[in-house]
């Protein structure tokens, strides 16, 4: 059995770009974390978002991103399989934009009305409630890229 606590099963692979990746010229810094796919990893991804947050000095987002990103990260391990990827972008002006990539999910995430006794279904309606934008593109290889921007308060 892993140590559930121990980096190397938290992130497979990590890597920053400073001050401007090259791919996206408006984002001043960004991260990307490749997760597993394991229940731990929820956890892992909310403590990453508040590391890097705090690092940016984006302190009064810290709550509300910390909530979408654990949103999108369980429904990646809930409705896809492999390894999901994390993004986050650091705008100037204060925007944070996030990534969440899953693989091999085979259903474009949407909003659905959940019945009242249903426990799920829900996800994604408190993406909505949290962020500024939103919005959900589907890859090449069958996986969903659900993106999000939240503007510093």
């Amino acid at each position: 059995m892993t140590n559930p606590m121990a980096p190397q099963d938290a992130i497979l692979d990590m890597s920053r770009h400073y001050p401007t990746h090259p791919e996206n010229p408006t984002a001043s810094m960004e991260v990307t974390y490749a997760l597993p796919a394991e229940e731990a990893v929820v956890g892992k991804a909310r403590r990453l978002v508040e590391e890097i947050l705090g690092e940016w000095g984006m302190a009064s987002i810290i709550d509300d991103v910390t909530v979408v990103v654990s949103e999108l990260v369980t429904n990646a391990l809930r409705h896809a399989s492999g390894p999901i990827t994390l993004t986050l972008q650091r705008h100037d002006g204060g925007l944070i934009r996030g990534v969440v990539t899953d693989y091999g999910g085979d259903t474009k995430p949407h909003l659905k009305e959940p019945g009242p006794d249903e426990e799920g279904g829900r996800g994604l309606y408190v993406v909505r409630a949290y962020v500024d934008r939103w919005g959900v593109t589907m890859t090449a290889s069958g996986g969903a890229l659900v993106w999000f921007e939240k503007a510093a308060m």
